[in-house]
């Protein structure tokens, strides 16, 4: 456990410390909690996070470890079991851990100059403004429409990063209150004659949060202009979205037998 945890933190403290300041768990890629056996797991995960005032939604299980009188469970972020997707650098089965090719997909990199690190807005800051927020469960990015658009999106680029045979699975955790609808797409230019495909993944805007996402199994063509982008359509001002995750995967070539 020393070995597999050498950076461990641990939270002992009594309630009313953390419901004053919750822990920040947006670093943590894993949770370990120690449970008496005799306790429903289910129960003690909801009593944690009432303890610590905190959210454990997006972990789950991935290792318990019998001590005898009590187990310890350690629970992972959900990208490290995401079945189908690519680490940098190397191929793998389906099923391996996987780990989004962009280091900025939590926004744990942003700042309040630059909540944006990373990836850039579709537009200037006369139509719309970005904002990094932070709340209980981790940062998320504000971006406020001030001026009609056609779109308004936050977008990165994949070029070098996702080459033949290599396909890419782009995921996005938003909210938005819009009068269009959420879109997610990956821009693939597709041949020399700057020919391109689009594919996106369509959600109406909701208070909620919900995650959105949209594969392409082949990048064919490598051009400066490839990108993936999460945003509005039709956006009209006082439209707002916000975002919690833009991850961005490498797929295993299809002809694998990989999702």
């Amino acid at each position: 456990m020393d070995r597999a945890f050498a950076r461990r933190r641990y939270f002992v403290k009594d309630r009313s410390v953390y419901r004053r300041q919750p822990p920040d768990l947006t670093s943590f890629d894993f949770v370990v909690i120690a449970r008496p056996k005799r306790v429903n797991p289910e129960d003690h995960l909801r009593r944690m996070e009432d303890h610590f005032s905190v959210s454990l939604a997006g972990f789950s299980l991935v290792r318990r470890f019998d001590l005898t009188h009590q187990d310890l469970d350690v629970l992972g972020r959900s990208w490290h079991s995401a079945p189908g997707l690519t680490p940098p650098g190397r191929m793998t089965k389906a099923g391996s851990d996987a780990v989004p090719l962009n280091e900025n997909f939590a926004f744990l990199k942003s700042t309040s100059r630059e909540p944006l690190r990373g990836f850039s807005l579709s537009h200037g800051d006369s139509a719309c403004k970005a904002s990094l927020v932070r709340d209980r469960d981790g940062r998320y990015v504000r971006v406020l429409v001030r001026q009609p658009q056609p779109y308004v999106v936050v977008y990165g680029l994949f070029h070098g990063r996702i080459v033949e045979p290599h396909g890419m699975l782009v995921r996005a955790q938003v909210r938005a209150r819009c009068q269009g609808a959420v879109r997610l797409t990956i821009f693939d230019v597709t041949g020399r004659d700057g020919a391109a495909a689009n594919d996106l993944a369509w959600a109406p805007c909701s208070g909620e949060w919900i995650t959105v996402e949209v594969r392409r199994d082949r990048a064919l063509f490598p051009h400066p202009s490839d990108n993936y982008s999460v945003g509005l359509s039709d956006a009209k001002p006082g439209d707002w979205f916000e975002i919690r995750e833009f991850s961005l995967y490498r797929l295993d070539p299809a002809n694998k037998g990989t999702k």
